[in-house]
């Protein structure tokens, strides 16, 4: 019995870890959203720099600035600050700043 706990708890820990390792800590823009066009969005560098166009998947998550998932991608608007994880061109996640 103690050894399924354990070994169900040490695959657990891997599974987590692997989880953290594959997401990158850093976003791959911070900026504000400046055009909403179908299934992409256009965001401008916080400090300047080349906007970045960047899909909007089916899997794209969206979340507050309070870490509460929002209700899809229906809540980006132009104009808001946001922080953008990437995978290529897709969105990943997408957290709105405050």
């Amino acid at each position: 019995m103690k050894r399924g706990i354990s070994a169900i708890a040490l695959l657990t820990l891997v599974v987590f870890a692997a989880a953290c390792a594959t997401t990158p800590a850093d976003p791959a823009v911070r900026g504000t959203i400046t055009s909403l066009e179908g299934s992409s969005m256009v965001v401008t560098p916080t400090g300047g720099g080349q906007p970045v166009t960047v899909n909007l998947g089916f899997g794209t998550q969206v979340y507050w600035a309070s870490g509460v998932e929002a209700s899809g991608t229906s809540v980006l608007t132009t104009g808001q600050a946001v922080q953008v994880w990437t995978k290529g061109d897709v969105a990943t996640r997408v957290v709105l700043a405050q």
